[in-house]
């Protein structure tokens, strides 16, 4: 009853996909994770499998043909949700950004146990908990509603803009000093690299925000979501693989096949840094993931840029 987890949830990442990385590049973080396990679902095929119906498998433990939640908060029933029930039993619970916890006020209700609640980036609205994130979440919801499939200028100018509504290092997460060398370095191979790589701020800042959160308040149970690898593997999988075909030449595939290895860098660093601060403060680490992606065959040249 007295463990403590924390549990970083990494969308769409397999293990094919971290052991290409792992051959290729020297770890900190996932060096010090020791176990695998993997589950399977019986209930979806292939073709028809969506993040949002995971996700809502494993945060209820049930099956799709159970819970029924095609989208994002659709039809589930939150009290199944397994982080709300714990909360709901007086266990102190820290959320950033983890699917199906929108909107935010059918969660913090009087007297929640929630420390620390940015609901994910799919919310109607920006509510959070302490409301001093409210800026950075709207930035989050704007960026997605906004379907940014592609990263440039006006995305840097608008995280200036929300910053300067009301400057606050620590609502930001930029009181960190390894978010503050992920940023430099972010920034500085969007503008002299791909700029795509801007996009991986997101999960920087975020991370950033979820680590000082539990430094702060020592919650139960901490977790944190994120997108970011998957959204460099729909842009840039075949590079990770190194797959050559008549759509992807040789040239393209050595300008961007450490694109994929450079967002999940980002992440082993944060597991490194989660994790020694786990080990003082008595937590065990789960990181979770949900599906996976594959090779599109069929993909012609116009997606290639």
């Amino acid at each position: 009853n007295k463990m403590k987890l924390i549990v970083l949830e990494i969308n769409e990442i397999s293990k094919k996909i971290i052991d290409i990385y792992l051959s290729r590049n020297k770890t900190k973080g996932f060096d010090r994770l020791n176990k695998r396990i993997k589950t399977f679902v019986t209930d979806l095929d292939e073709e028809s499998i969506y993040p949002s119906q995971t996700w809502a498998s494993i945060n209820t433990g049930k099956s799709f043909n159970s819970h029924k939640t095609k989208w994002f908060s659709e039809d589930l029933d939150h009290n199944d949700i397994y982080w709300n029930q714990l909360a709901k039993q007086g266990k102190r619970v820290a959320i950033v950004g983890t699917l199906h916890s929108s909107p935010a006020n059918k969660f913090l209700i009087d007297g929640h146990n929630f420390t620390t609640f940015i609901p994910d980036f799919f919310s109607s609205d920006d509510e959070t908990y302490p409301q001093k994130y409210k800026n950075f979440q709207g930035l989050n919801i704007a960026l997605t509603m906004g379907s940014r499939r592609a990263a440039n200028r006006s995305l840097f100018k608008e995280a200036i803009f929300s910053f300067l509504k009301k400057p606050n290092l620590d609502a930001w997460g930029l009181n960190n000093l390894l978010a503050i060398k992920q940023l430099i370095k972010i920034i500085f191979f969007s503008i002299f690299g791909n700029k795509e790589r801007l996009r991986m701020a997101q999960f920087t800042l975020s991370s950033s925000i979820f680590f000082n959160s539990l430094k702060k308040d020592k919650p139960d149970l901490g977790i944190l979501f994120s997108n970011h690898i998957a959204s460099m593997m729909h842009r840039y999988l075949h590079a990770h693989f190194y797959k050559q075909n008549n759509t992807y030449s040789k040239e393209w595939l050595d300008k961007y096949k450490t694109e994929v290895d450079f967002s999940i860098e980002l992440l082993d660093e944060w597991i490194d840094k989660i994790s020694i601060f786990a080990k003082h403060n008595g937590y065990k680490i789960l990181v979770v993931s949900s599906m996976g992606q594959k090779i599109n065959e069929q993909i012609d040249s116009k997606h290639v840029s």
